[in-house]
């Protein structure tokens, strides 16, 4: 009970807790070697780029940011100049992912928050359902007569 208290209560200031730790990450670029995969493997699952946009990456832009062709003709991507590391002086065209990443992991988070917290609902009403019950059976064992048909075939016997 007091599990699915504290999921209800601390679940708006999860969301801005999972904000403030990944914008803590920014520039991309420059993080580190384990937060650049677990950004580039989201990026390459969920089809975006960036946390808030490409611009995330500086001038290092991943290839799971890159669009493919199929991915163009759907619309979901958008051309951006890319200088290259020679003082941008060679500009570069490459076709990115329009759609940033957070919204889609806040997204993600959330719906897996709303699952546990149904489920934890769900044990709850359970576990209160069957203290309801067997405190139903262990009551009429105790403090009730039996049953009128368990008396009727009481009666039978005795008269055989």
């Amino acid at each position: 009970m007091i599990g699915a208290a504290v999921l209800v209560f601390a679940r708006p200031q999860s969301e801005s807790r999972m904000e403030e730790r990944w914008l803590s990450f920014l520039p991309l670029d420059q993080a580190s070697d384990n937060v650049k995969k677990k950004a580039e493997a989201l990026q390459t699952s969920l089809h975006c780029c960036g946390l808030l946009s490409y611009e995330d990456w500086q001038q290092n832009i991943p290839d799971s940011c890159l669009c493919n062709q199929e991915k163009e003709e759907e619309g979901k991507c958008q051309t951006v100049d890319y200088g290259n590391f020679l003082l941008n002086l060679v500009r570069q065209k490459k076709s990115v992912f329009k759609q940033n990443c957070f919204p889609l992991m806040l997204n993600s988070a959330t719906t897996d928050a709303n699952i546990q917290l149904s489920s934890v609902i769900t044990l709850l009403l359970l576990t209160l359902l069957g203290w309801v019950l067997s405190s139903l059976i262990i009551y009429q064992m105790f403090f009730h007569r039996p049953p009128a048909y368990q008396r009727l075939h009481s009666r039978l016997e005795t008269k055989r």
